[in-house]
């Protein structure tokens, strides 16, 4: 990804300045004396010196992933992380050098977004364009910069502080089941006095739809599903996801009318929920959890 991003920011100088690559170099060598030494026509440096997270970019809460034909569980949110690059000029008169870094860093402050031309490798094919960028910011990284050049070994020069934040997916799905039946015993609970027990049941599933091309379910969006027996009519969510809050255990008519209009007939058989996994108890209810799912195929 840093070779992909350097050869991103390369072209943003070539394409955007713009810069000959015939007559200027783009190094992202570290600008010791050795290399400087070497140098052999005007030359711009850009040298990554730091990496760390963007705290104040930080997302306090994970997202959950509804899976339709894969896991569902928590995915960790982006961590965004600060590039943070010492750009240079070098040239053979300090005239041509200020010049030169005059350009880059108007450039760079120009392109604040990348256009996805620019984009190189990884960096395009995951859509990583920087969230942000800073340049010339003076609460930048490097606080001195002489003490700075003497570990480089190096003549102070001016140089620009550019920063630029990409968003960094760890992939780090915490698997587990979606709940989306439960049932709610009241009263009647073992050896206490009180009325008949009463059982609230509710169930879920997903409106999908079986794709021809590659034979996944997809989910339907905005579908509306009722039970005329009943009364009940619902609409799935952005997930394909519908509930019903109370419903009896038992065989009950279903009919799917998806946004497109096609609409299907069937049936399902609410089940009575077996006490596993087991998640709370009261002296006079109890709620339980499973993992029975009523999706419906349109």
């Amino acid at each position: 990804m840093l070779t992909d991003f350097n050869e991103t920011l390369k072209n943003v100088l070539v394409q955007r300045m713009p810069l000959d690559p015939n007559e200027v170099d783009v190094s992202f060598e570290c600008p010791k004396r050795e290399w400087s030494a070497k140098i052999l026509k005007p030359t711009i440096n850009l040298y990554l010196f730091d990496l760390r997270e963007n705290v104040e970019l930080r997302h306090a809460g994970w997202a959950t992933e509804h899976g339709l034909d894969g896991p569902s569980g928590l995915r960790r949110p982006l961590v965004n992380i600060d590039l943070s690059y010492f750009v240079t000029a070098w040239a053979r008169t300090v005239i041509d050098e200020h010049q030169l870094l005059w350009r880059v860093m108007a450039t760079l402050m120009r392109e604040s977004t990348y256009s996805q031309e620019l984009l190189v490798g990884e960096v395009q094919r995951l859509g990583a364009a920087p969230v942000k960028t800073l340049t010339a910011h003076a609460d930048g990284v490097v606080r001195n910069p002489g003490e700075f050049w003497g570990a480089l070994d190096n003549d102070l020069k001016p140089a620009v502080t550019y920063t630029a934040t990409l968003a960094l997916d760890l992939d780090v799905l915490v698997r587990a089941p979606l709940v989306l039946t439960k049932v709610i015993d009241l009263g009647g609970m073992p050896g206490l006095p009180g009325p008949a027990p009463q059982r609230l049941t509710a169930i879920g599933g997903t409106v999908c739809r079986r794709s021809e091309e590659d034979n996944r379910r997809h989910a339907v969006a905005e579908a509306w599903v009722t039970f005329p027996d009943l009364g009940i009519t619902v609409r799935s969510d952005q997930y394909g996801r519908y509930t019903i809050a109370q419903i009896p255990v038992g065989q009950h008519r279903v009919r799917v009318v998806t946004p497109d209009g096609h609409a299907i007939d069937t049936t399902v058989e609410v089940s009575v929920l077996t006490p596993e996994p087991y998640i709370a108890e009261a002296p006079a209810a109890r709620l339980l959890a499973g993992n029975d799912v009523y999706d419906l195929e349109v």
